[in-house]
């Protein structure tokens, strides 16, 4: 049935929708005990014609004072420009993330010793 008046109810996303259907007198079997229950209808597919707003952004939301208050809004939809293929089992190169010149790495060493005889630092567990 249709209610002279709207709900605002929170979604599990955080979208706050408005709501005025009822469905009176549901039963809902919950561990083998019947209960009488009413529902609120909720469309959960994504309307793809309405243009996102910047407050349909969750983190937006969640931490406004982050941003600006002039912010212009959402950047358009692009396509993918970049992507990496990756090939199904293949591991990861391991690699250090950056190299050093032998001289760097050997006083690099050195100096990791001398902290470990110190006692300053230990191998990690």
């Amino acid at each position: 049935s249709t209610l002279d008046h709207c709900y605002d109810v929170e979604l599990a996303d955080e979208r706050i929708i408005g709501l005025n259907t009822i469905l009176r007198g549901c039963k809902l079997n919950l561990l083998n005990h019947p209960l009488n229950i009413d529902l609120m209808p909720v469309e959960l597919v994504e309307d793809k014609s309405k243009k996102k707003q910047l407050e349909d952004v969750l983190i937006v939301r969640n931490f406004p004072e982050v941003f600006p208050e002039e912010l212009p809004g959402l950047p358009p939809i692009r396509p993918v420009e970049f992507q990496i293929d990756l090939v199904p089992g293949t591991a990861s190169v391991a690699r250090a993330p950056y190299r050093l010149a032998p001289s760097k790495m050997k006083e690099l060493a050195e100096q990791l010793k001398e902290l470990s005889n110190k006692g300053f630092i230990r191998p990690s567990s």
